[in-house]
């Protein structure tokens, strides 16, 4: 049975997607989502909702897990007995927490770029790098949608048929829509597998 699959890999400073066209039955990935496992004593392994999609970077600690959000939050869960996942320790024993997002001193963390974890201590970037724009896919019967933010401006949408070096990657010539904040480009699946990227021009 011929079925769709669709894989998102990050390849910094490109957001890489492959398509396989022609599908019966399509399967998607979630793109950018934690799966974890392990010793779950402080529910370390048992993943937020809030990092089940849209995570960019993920770093762990002694018994809790800090992810990076594409909007610059912070999600983090697990052993807070010094204060690692919440900024504020937790004073009972077993001392699991969930912080979604991410608040200091009342306020949310935000505008993160980059994070860290150590035994009982989590450190975040704050500003510096500018975020890579999410490209995102979705299957609708034999088309392919395309989509990433309009504020993702000097970005390129490229595509490739084979990833063999030397690539050869070429600007997609058709002219996305806008709907809401993201532009929008509708593939037709037909013929082999194809990569998609964003390039910063």
């Amino acid at each position: 049975m011929k079925q769709q699959l669709l894989r998102l890999a990050l390849a910094v400073p490109l957001l890489l997607l492959r398509a396989w066209p022609q599908a019966n039955i399509a399967q998607a990935a979630i793109p950018y989502a934690v799966a974890a496992w392990g010793n779950n004593g402080y529910g370390q392994t048992t993943v937020p909702v809030a990092a089940q999609s849209g995570v960019t970077a993920i770093a762990t600690g002694y018994e809790y897990t800090v992810a990076l959000k594409n909007d610059g939050t912070v999600v983090a869960w697990g052993n807070n007995d010094g204060g690692q996942v919440t900024g504020t320790p937790t004073t009972t024993d077993p001392d699991p927490a969930i912080a979604s997002p991410v608040r200091l001193e009342g306020q949310v963390l935000s505008e993160v770029t980059a994070i860290a974890a150590g035994p009982s201590r989590t450190v975040a970037l704050i500003g510096g790098v500018p975020l890579l724009p999410s490209l995102k896919a979705r299957p609708n019967g034999s088309e392919l949608i395309l989509s990433w933010p309009t504020n993702a401006s000097g970005f390129a949408l490229q595509s490739t048929l084979d990833l063999t070096p030397p690539v050869t990657w070429l600007d997609s010539t058709s002219v996305p829509a806008v709907i809401g904040a993201q532009f929008t480009l509708t593939n037709a699946t037909a013929g082999g597998a194809r990569f998609y990227r964003l390039r910063k021009m």
